[in-house]
């Protein structure tokens, strides 16, 4: 806790401090940079009025060729240790009267018969000066050049202003306002850590635990924040105790709903011994006296009794047919998933090939990928596979060339898996019967079936986590589509 109340103080403190010590240090160096730039630009204009001094005032003096005087001039400029030189030059350079006696005579640069001020930064004896030149001129007639210069980094704004002073200034200044924020920061901080407090040490057996009277009474934010947490508080303490009350309710109904679940396996169980016995002893007696009737009786039956004891036979096996199909169903969505990799590719085209053994007329092309294969339960892959491709088998029978694919695309993330053929296709506007149980979209005489075929191939698909679905047009066949939980390719 001691951390996170330095940290809050510490924070705060120093964050405020930071902005303002960099507000006062950035207004310190523009109004320092300021004041140099005005430093200098006062120095130049005073050279400019002494290059201009010079060449005003020494017209007698060039006219006349009187280089004592000229002397005079020059010297009379030369008021500060910050002056480099001074002198006068004709227009093609010669130099009258220097500063530097060793100067006199010499050639300087030519600067023809200048007519305006020049300033130019240049290298006297190894340091920077700025030269100022300005034009003698007696009426229209040029008389000489005069040249003063100033050292640019002798007696600068450092130089005669202590910098220092203004630094400790600044210092000082920041200092008593670092003292001061750290006073009225901790002033405002302390009613937070009390609340901060409070908060951390609650827990769900002590929620209701008051906080501090003063706290509360108080008027600033951190006040209206106590009031509104203690408000809180109290909401959480009645909401806990509601959430308790529905825990406890939903337990009971959880340990109902799963006495009701096991009762209901149970029956289910019992039913399926029933279906799997009784009900299967008098259809093997139907079965086996009318199969008497037609070996032994014949022959006193017409047409039409011959006729009815076909029928009774024919109901008899289809009646066996939905009961298989239905315990098939009931024993699928119990049956615990034994996950393992599986060739789905090869399974399906395993089970085509005894398809195509079972009527070796039919002209039909199966195309399967068999590099195909899957995470899932092998026992379960197998029905689900000869249901589908027995449907397609079924629903092809009609066509000429019959042509049944199976294959895999992706999309995204997923894994489709696909099982297409050219059959009689259905009206997708009855789509939605197709997977239900004994869900039929054709009449019985136009193909035979037990309507439940394609719920056990949904119920197989979603006990692996996965989607089935299906496209279509009547007479064109149909395509039908399935993900698995955790499908790979190899």
């Amino acid at each position: 806790m001691s951390k996170l109340q330095f940290g809050l103080y510490a924070r705060i403190a120093l964050s405020v401090t930071v902005l303002i010590a960099l507000a006062m240090l950035l207004l310190g160096a523009y109004l320092v940079s300021d004041a140099n730039r005005k430093f200098d630009r006062e120095r130049l204009q005073q050279v400019t009025a002494s290059a201009l001094m010079l060449a005003n005032g020494s017209r007698d003096a060039l006219v006349s060729d009187d280089f004592e005087l000229l002397e005079f001039w020059l010297q009379s400029v030369l008021v500060g240790d910050y002056y480099a030189y001074a002198y006068y030059s004709r227009a093609d350079g010669q130099i009258l009267s220097h500063t530097d006696l060793s100067m006199v005579a010499k050639k300087s640069e030519a600067l023809g018969e200048l007519k305006d001020t020049l300033k130019r930064k240049r290298l006297y004896k190894g340091r920077p000066v700025m030269e100022v030149v300005y034009p003698a001129r007696l009426g229209s007639h040029h008389l000489a050049n005069a040249h003063v210069a100033y050292f640019l980094d002798q007696d600068t704004f450092t130089d005669t202003y202590d910098i220092s002073k203004i630094v400790i200034l600044v210092v000082v200044l920041l200092g008593g306002l670092l003292i001061a924020i750290l006073f009225i920061v901790r002033r405002h901080t302390v009613p937070l850590r009390q609340l901060t407090d409070y908060v951390t040490s609650l827990s769900l057996e002590d929620i209701r635990k008051k906080l501090d009277s003063e706290l509360l009474n108080s008027r600033s934010e951190v006040g209206d924040l106590a009031r509104a947490f203690d408000s809180m508080a109290l909401r959480l303490m009645t909401a806990f105790q509601e959430l308790k009350d529905e825990e406890l309710h939903l337990k009971e109904l959880v340990e109902e709903r799963t006495l009701n679940l096991s009762e209901a396996n149970k029956e289910l169980k019992a039913f399926s011994y029933s279906v799997s016995h009784d009900l299967r002893a008098p259809l093997r007696a139907i079965d086996g006296f009318t199969e008497i009737l037609q070996e032994d009786y014949e022959h006193l039956l017409d047409k039409e009794g011959r006729h009815c004891i076909q029928r009774i036979r024919a109901g008899v096996r289809r009646m066996n047919e939905l009961i298989d199909a239905m315990l098939q169903l009931s024993r699928i969505s119990r049956q615990e998933l034994d996950t393992v990799t599986v060739g789905i590719g090869k399974l399906a085209g395993t089970i085509a090939e005894s398809l195509q053994e079972s009527d070796k007329q039919r002209d039909i092309e199966f195309i399967i990928d068999e590099d195909l294969s899957v995470a899932a339960d092998i026992q379960l892959l197998r029905i689900m596979l000869e249901n589908l491709l027995a449907n397609a088998w079924k629903y092809t029978a009609r066509v000429e060339h019959a042509v049944v694919e199976f294959g895999m695309r992706r999309e995204g993330n997923d894994e489709i898996f696909f099982l297409r053929d050219n059959g009689a296709g259905f009206d997708m506007a009855y789509a939605d019967k197709l997977f239900a149980v004994f869900g039929r979209l054709h009449k019985e005489d136009e193909f035979e079936g037990s309507g439940v075929g394609l719920a056990t191939v949904e119920r197989i698909i979603r006990r692996h986590g996965g989607r089935v679905w299906a496209e279509s047009e009547p007479g064109k066949g149909a395509v039908f589509f399935f993900t698995l939980g955790s499908s790979t390719r190899s």
